[in-house]
């Protein structure tokens, strides 16, 4: 994803980080008056987290799919080489 990065310190315990994304232009000072050191925000860009099924979670619902599909693949490829070999 174009401008997505993962801050490690910002997930739970069970995942390797969260996944944020930079959108828009980059703000002037103007807009970056906030909170902060000093009043301001240091954020040149605006970010937000990305939430929903982490890539393990999404892996574990496939999971049946992939292992049905894996196997067809290999049982072909399977006869396909001793074919080959004339076995």
């Amino acid at each position: 994803m174009d401008g997505a990065f993962i801050v490690k310190s910002a997930g739970s315990g069970s995942t390797d980080g969260l996944i944020f994304v930079r959108y828009g232009p980059k703000r002037e000072m103007s807009e970056r008056r906030s909170a902060g050191p000093n009043g301001y925000d240091l954020l040149r860009q605006r970010i937000r987290a990305l939430y929903g099924p982490s890539p393990s979670q999404i892996l574990n619902t496939r999971k049946p799919d992939f292992e049905a599909q894996g196997e067809h693949i290999l049982e072909r490829e399977v006869r396909r080489q001793l074919e080959r070999a004339k076995l």
